[in-house]
């Protein structure tokens, strides 16, 4: 949604990518490039990267321990920053889910001004588990 400054990603599996092993690309990378092509004058407006619909279990885990940790109920969205939980915001940061945009917003051409400032982490009742990269300025 390049109108928002949204990157809105409900599935991807390195398990689809069907070129040779050397020839694959990050998802995070893919994402990327999917953005530039639709944003056209607006790829500079990234704001946000969701990832919904986790299936990883080991992220699954984490988000579920961020929010015991962070959040005061079920279902809550919950901020997560480096300076009010440094370890839970690293935990996230090095999921599979998160873990490819830090050195694709470092390489991309046009995002290496650009970082991960903020997480927010939320799931549906155990059942849909999102993250959300707020993406700012160095």
């Amino acid at each position: 949604m390049p109108s928002h400054g949204i990157i809105f990603a409900t599935s991807n599996f390195k398990a689809h990518d069907l070129n040779d092993e050397k020839d694959q690309l990050p998802a995070s990378e893919l994402m990327m490039q999917v953005w530039d092509e639709v944003a056209g004058s607006k790829k500079d407006d990234l704001k946000w990267v969701v990832r919904s619909h986790i299936v990883n279990e080991g992220t699954q885990s984490i988000i579920s321990e961020a929010l015991k940790k962070l959040s005061s109920g079920e279902k809550q969205l919950t901020q997560v920053t480096q300076d009010c939980d440094k370890e839970v915001f690293q935990a996230l940061s090095g999921t599979p889910n998160c873990k490819g945009m830090y050195p694709t917003l470092a390489f991309h051409e046009g995002t290496q001004n650009k970082r991960v400032t903020d997480l927010y982490v939320w799931d549906e009742g155990g059942q849909n588990y999102f993250i959300a990269m707020k993406i700012g300025n160095k």
